[in-house]
């Protein structure tokens, strides 16, 4: 005959410092977050080759179509791959920061 202690029997107080350890969101919003972090990081290149694709087609119809039929000027080629690189990453940074708020509303500063 084995005896059980007092504590097993009744349930457990949780404490605060206990409750505050603990995550605010859910497991499930959890892991949606960062599947669609994952996604479109798995995106991203497909979309910056996209997107350089299509900026340098309109570069070249425009100087076609221009007064000026000289050589592509490796400046703006340059800016067009970081501008679009640049929005690409900020698209997707804010994504992350508005899912973040949304999910998690009671830490906000």
């Amino acid at each position: 005959m084995s005896e059980t202690p007092e504590d097993v029997s009744r349930p457990t107080e949780r404490t605060a410092s206990a409750r505050d350890d603990e995550p605010a969101g859910s497991r499930g919003v959890a892991i949606a977050v960062g599947a669609g972090s994952v996604g479109f990081s798995l995106v991203l290149p497909v979309l910056i080759v996209v997107g350089v694709y299509s900026f340098l087609t309109i570069y070249a119809i425009v100087k076609a179509v221009g007064s000026a039929p000289d050589a592509a000027n490796p400046i703006v080629v340059l800016t067009g791959v970081i501008g679009l690189v640049t929005l690409f990453v900020l698209l997707f940074a804010a994504a992350v920061t508005l899912i973040g708020r949304a999910g998690n509303p009671n830490k906000r500063p």
